[in-house]
């Protein structure tokens, strides 16, 4: 099953204890035998009884975010259990229940590659319930948008599933109809699907000064006549309910785009939610974008987490399109990204992946002919910017170039309403553009250049933290600048500033693991940097993040915010120390 509702089937149906859920929501200190996941991401087994006197094992499958996933992982486990019973003909004592969503029922093709199994022998488990808890809405897509069948269980069709839809607010008919299914698999040992439809409801509640500067940039291209289309899972509110790109009326549901109503003879602004699909929907926006080069075309996951559902349209188009087939495209690919304590489902878009794909030359400083045609020359660029006026330029510079190439923006969640991401209208107009890199601004606080000891190389969030530490405990010899174009790799505007600090140690900070992030990426590249500078040839940069692991990110709130004090100490001073005491948030070690 998904995420929604989990605690509620933990707590009810497989027993979970409540005083476990409750510690679960007040936080457990960190173990030593995993980095754990959210609450609602975690399964449990449980022999209940029944009123006859009898036992039924329930075993709830641990699960992501990424929807549907856990579907075939259910059948292959259902499987082994009656290989290892002696069952794997008659199919009697073990038996598969999926719960499903709507919206994922019918967009993600995990769904039918999971029913596909339904009928081969060495797949088959005899049958699957399945569930579909239908609230005729996906997060906030309607089901117009989101599917092109009259019924969100049309896809099970295609096995002769018999299909009921029952009203969710009859628990009676709900309660028969479920008896009815058991019965049915348990008779025919074939699938069968129970749409339990309730009536619509928004089921998430859910300054803005960044999603005002991508207003004012898609609105500024509108108005030179650039047609602009932003596709994704319900981007036009904004997963983080930052957008409103499009407002509904409550009584008649007609809708209203104010981009689309700024002048008489404006470029269109298409806006659509997706069906809950990333593999189909981000290969759609890949050949849209194809078209016609003076239109900005972008793609906004949901999470970045969720975009290795769309790996392939990465790695054999994007990244390699060009290359290949001389297919150029300036398609924009959103990915929320950044540590919030969010567990390893809503933190991560994989920057190191990206990262991977990029075809510049780690060893080689580029002549300054080449450095000129860093941008031509890559075959993606990737960005992770920390402020408004950034996300603002560099969304008109896809269009305002002469060539065109993908582009990866990384962007913030909690910057979105952060006080201290902020620009001013002074920095998006005149002649400001594009800050691939911001060097520390030196404030009257710190010493001089000669006396600063640590310069600290970031991209992202991660900036904000380390700057309130810096402040918080009065550090005057830390100098802190920001990477907001990761590749093509800024060496011209670097090397006109690390010699500034002559005696400064060279550190690379970030939210991720060792083995994930930029670091991989950044390394090498620092390291043909410093050869090429005239004060830090021979050094090399240290590396200040999370432990290296095999998730992305921990699911325990205290340890989430155990290590990201531990990464701002590295960074800061150099090694791990505990705070002597926490205040709004940020360590203090003095």
């Amino acid at each position: 099953m998904a995420h929604r509702g989990r605690l509620n089937v933990l707590s009810n149906v497989v027993r979970k204890p409540n005083e476990s859920i409750f510690n679960e929501f007040s936080g457990i200190e960190p173990s030593d035998e995993g980095t754990g996941d959210v609450k609602y991401h975690l399964g449990m087994n449980y022999d209940r009884p029944t009123p006859s006197g009898k036992h039924v094992h329930l075993s709830l499958a641990a699960n992501p975010a990424h929807l549907e996933a856990v579907d075939p992982v259910v059948l292959g486990k259902t499987r082994a259990l009656q290989h290892y019973a002696n069952d794997e003909k008659e199919h009697h004592r073990s038996m598969a229940l999926l719960l499903h969503g709507d919206a994922a029922f019918a967009a993600q093709g995990v769904v039918y590659e999971t029913m596909g199994f339904h009928d081969l022998p060495n797949y088959t488990t005899g049958g699957t319930v399945h569930l579909i808890v239908n609230n005729q809405i996906g997060f906030t897509t309607d089901p117009r948008f989101a599917r092109s069948t009259p019924y969100c269980s049309d896809v099970a069709k295609v096995v002769n599933a018999p299909i009921f839809h029952v009203n969710g607010d009859d628990v009676e008919a709900v309660n028969f109809v479920c008896q009815l299914a058991a019965e049915w698999r348990q008779t025919f040992k074939k699938d069968v699907v129970v749409d339990i439809a309730r009536a619509k409801a928004i089921n998430e509640g859910q300054g803005i000064d960044w999603p005002t500067a991508e207003g004012l940039a898609l609105g500024s291209l509108l108005l030179e006549g650039k047609h602009v289309r932003l596709s994704g899972q319900d981007v036009e509110r904004g997963t983080f309910s930052q957008r409103h790109a499009v407002l509904h009326d409550q009584v008649n549901e007609t809708q209203y785009v104010p981009l689309n109503d700024l002048r008489p003879y404006q470029a269109k602004f298409s806006v659509c939610n997706s069906s809950l699909s990333e593999f189909g929907v981000l290969g759609f926006e890949y050949g849209y974008s194809l078209v016609n080069p003076n239109s900005l075309v972008l793609w906004e996951a949901q999470f970045g987490d969720f975009i290795n559902n769309a790996q392939c349209i990465i790695d054999q188009f994007i990244a390699s399109g060009e290359t290949k087939w001389l297919q150029r495209t300036g398609l924009v690919v959103l990915l929320p990204h950044g540590y919030d304590g969010q567990g390893p489902e809503h933190s991560s878009g994989r920057l190191e992946r990206f990262l991977q794909l990029c075809n510049d030359h780690p060893y080689v400083y580029p002549p300054p002919e080449k450095m000129a045609r860093q941008h031509q020359d890559c075959n993606v660029q990737i960005i992770n910017v920390t402020t408004p006026a950034n996300y603002f330029h560099v969304l008109r510079r896809q269009i305002h170039r002469d060539f065109r190439k993908p582009l990866i923006a990384f962007t913030s969640k909690s910057l979105l309403r952060h006080p201290m991401a902020r620009s001013s209208l002074a920095e998006m107009t005149g002649d400001t553009t594009f800050m691939r890199y911001i060097p520390d601004p030196h404030p009257e606080t710190l010493a001089s250049p000669e006396k600063i000891t640590r310069h600290i190389l970031c991209s992202g969030q991660v900036y904000y933290a380390l700057l309130r530490a810096r402040e918080q405990n009065k550090m005057d010899h830390v100098a802190i600048s920001r990477l907001e174009q990761i590749c093509p790799f800024p060496y011209d505007l670097l090397s006109q500033h690390i010699d500034k600090y002559p005696n400064a140690e060279l550190i690379w900070a970030q939210e991720e693991p060792l083995n994930g992030g930029a670091w991989t990426y950044v390394a090498p590249r620092i390291r043909t940097l410093m050869n090429h500078s005239k004060r830090h040839e021979g050094k090399t940069a240290k590396p200040a993040t999370r432990l290296p692991s095999a998730s992305p990110a921990t699911g325990n709130k205290k340890q989430h915010i155990q290590e990201e004090h531990d990464l701002l100490s590295q960074a800061l001073i150099g090694q791990i120390i505990e705070p002597k005491k926490v205040v709004s948030g940020v360590p203090v070690w003095e």
